[in-house]
């Protein structure tokens, strides 16, 4: 590849340049979840009342404290780097 001119290196340093914010991709991730909820139903019921629902429920708290440990690890790995959390603002770092 080619080599870097000082510009174009001072330009790449201010912002990732992602493709997408990542404060609009949880929406995004939690819309399309309940979507396909909706339209790719179980092929067999799941009681409200039996062990079964009791089971799915412990699952589903575990995934939700599994998301929420991911994100706070994701959250002091920025702010341990010096980036800010809003990634709409330059990297100090």
């Amino acid at each position: 590849m080619g080599a870097d001119t000082a510009g174009e290196s001072e330009s790449r340093l201010g912002v990732a340049g992602g493709t997408a914010r990542p404060i609009l991709l949880f929406p995004a991730a939690l819309l399309l979840g309940f979507a396909w909820d909706h339209l790719l139903r179980l092929p067999f019921p799941v009681s409200r009342t039996g062990m079964s629902h009791w089971i799915s429920a412990a699952i589903a708290g575990f995934l939700i404290l599994i998301g929420i440990s991911v994100f706070a690890a994701g959250v002091r790995s920025l702010s341990r780097a010096a980036t800010p959390l809003p990634t709409n603002q330059p990297a100090r770092v």
